[in-house]
């Protein structure tokens, strides 16, 4: 709805615009007007630290960060080359809500851990989108992994020191993206 608003304004302001004298000015503030609705910008600020054993350090996470959520339309176009990868044979574990990376800050590398309900011996398919504060996407890719009695998956750091969201989703025949979380995460 905001979007709608912010859209609906900026028609307002392209028609005083319009009527204004100097064409080029008028040009020019329709383009400024119309790239301020079109970056969706996100808050990636607020980091949950964790020790090197996954340990959090300070508050407990009191938002949706490393919980199963709905993604946004947008969220999920993140994962869209990486659809392809290929679930045949990868089977649904049944997992409980929790997820964490750790460490977080990370030099090198972040690892992320879900806990599962129950004992699976099978695959699955890991896809992540690390992303900036304005959903452009630093880092990507996509893995199968055997799982036990966790998921455990790591992401390095191939992208500057700075504050990011990790999006991923977990991926099983016949159940794309039947897991879906995020998390803040800051590479020093």
């Amino acid at each position: 709805m905001r979007k709608f608003e912010c859209w609906l304004h900026n028609l307002k302001s392209i028609y005083y615009i319009l009527n204004m004298k100097n064409w080029l000015l008028s040009i020019l503030a329709i383009i400024i007007l119309l790239t301020q609705c079109s970056k969706e910008k996100i808050n990636v600020s607020i980091i949950y630290p964790t020790d090197n054993l996954g340990n959090l350090i300070g508050s407990t996470p009191n938002d949706n960060q490393w919980k199963n959520v709905n993604f946004s339309g947008s969220e999920l176009a993140l994962f869209s080359e990486l659809d392809t990868a290929n679930l045949s044979g990868t089977q649904l574990p049944t997992i409980s809500n929790s997820s964490y990376g750790y460490p977080n800050p990370f030099a090198s590398y972040i690892s992320v851990h879900t806990s599962l309900t129950q004992p699976l011996n099978g695959e699955i398919v890991v896809k992540y989108v690390v992303v900036d504060n304005k959903m452009k996407s630093v880092e990507k890719g996509s893995t199968r992994i055997y799982i036990t009695s966790s998921i455990n998956f790591m992401v390095s750091s191939n992208f500057s020191s700075g504050k990011y969201r990790l999006y991923f989703t977990y991926s099983a025949e016949g159940h794309k993206h039947f897991f879906k979380s995020w998390g803040n995460i800051q590479k020093m």
